[in-house]
């Protein structure tokens, strides 16, 4: 939490930082959209927690409603920094309406962030010179 910054969704101050979340999903006519939430411990351990602790335990099942996506999902993903850690990734393969509820959830006092592959200076991602594809030793044929 902070003095300066409250929560994105449940509007707390106190003392301390709060995590930033950038939830991002793609619509049914493929655009990609993205938020960008902050958020208290409280808030983080109701909307973000268990969806990663589901999402890990079983990977192709909804995490909210834990019903089976595999041939049917509409995923939803999110980049997360909590203080004091690493950035890390979340992907979730939710069904339909829980995208819908999830979604709302992370649109919640949040700021609608621009195409990313939009606008001045954008620059396409860069590679490293050995990644774990690479290792496979499988290449493109140019």
């Amino acid at each position: 939490m902070s003095l300066l910054v409250p929560c994105s969704y449940c509007g707390a101050r106190d003392r301390g930082k709060n995590a930033w979340l950038v939830w991002a999903w793609n619509r049914a006519d493929g655009e990609r959209v993205a938020y960008r939430q902050k958020l208290c411990v409280t808030c983080v351990a109701t909307n973000l927690s268990p969806l990663l602790i589901n999402a890990q335990e079983a990977p192709l099942s909804c995490p909210a409603c834990h019903a089976g996506t595999e041939n049917d999902m509409d995923p939803t993903f999110v980049t997360y920094i909590i203080p004091g850690w690493e950035k890390q990734q979340g992907e979730f393969a939710t069904c339909g309406p829980c995208a819908v509820e999830i979604r709302n959830r992370a649109q919640t006092g949040a700021d609608k962030l621009e195409d990313r592959l939009v606008g001045v200076g954008a620059a396409a991602p860069t590679q490293t010179s050995v990644s774990a594809w690479d290792a496979l030793g499988l290449r493109p044929l140019r």
